[in-house]
């Protein structure tokens, strides 16, 4: 996705202390033709490689996770 180079960020403090303190993100997908977009919870992880992760969750309740497992 192309981003202007105003709203560019690439110091990686400032990125994870933007997603501890802002911990909803909005996922969007499309299925059949269809958008969907579910604002959805997220954690910011370290894994054992001191890699970050980005983990989110979306209830089987919600039919938009069926467009992943679809698609």
């Amino acid at each position: 996705m192309y981003t202007p180079e105003i709203y560019k960020n690439e110091n990686s403090e400032e990125i994870n202390k933007f997603l501890q303190e802002n911990s909803f993100g909005i996922l969007i997908n499309q299925s059949n033709g269809k958008l969907c977009a579910t604002h959805i919870p997220l954690e910011l992880d370290v894994n054992k490689e001191g890699e970050d992760v980005l983990y989110g969750h979306i209830s089987k309740e919600n039919p938009q996770w069926k467009g992943f497992t679809d698609n």
